[in-house]
């Protein structure tokens, strides 16, 4: 039971370290979405031809899309 609220605790102070909402992130979305679509593309194709690593790297570069280069922005604006 401590374990989950300190998990807990721990988690909310990480978002309250994230930079605030503020609207005024003006780059627009298409290179996120066509580097997710890529990502997704490429995932699938180290599917059906069974290598991890291909599929490493398209579900990296969803990450990247989705998560990472956004934060990045918002941290070094």
């Amino acid at each position: 039971m401590q374990t989950r609220i300190l998990s807990a605790m721990t988690w909310l102070w990480i978002v309250a370290q994230l930079p605030k909402q503020g609207g005024d992130f003006q780059t627009s979305p298409t290179p996120f979405i066509i580097l997710a679509l890529a990502g997704v593309v490429i995932a699938t194709f180290g599917h059906m031809a069974k290598s991890k690593n291909t599929v490493g790297v398209g579900i990296g570069m969803i990450f990247m899309a989705t998560v990472f280069i956004p934060l990045g922005f918002a941290f070094f604006k």
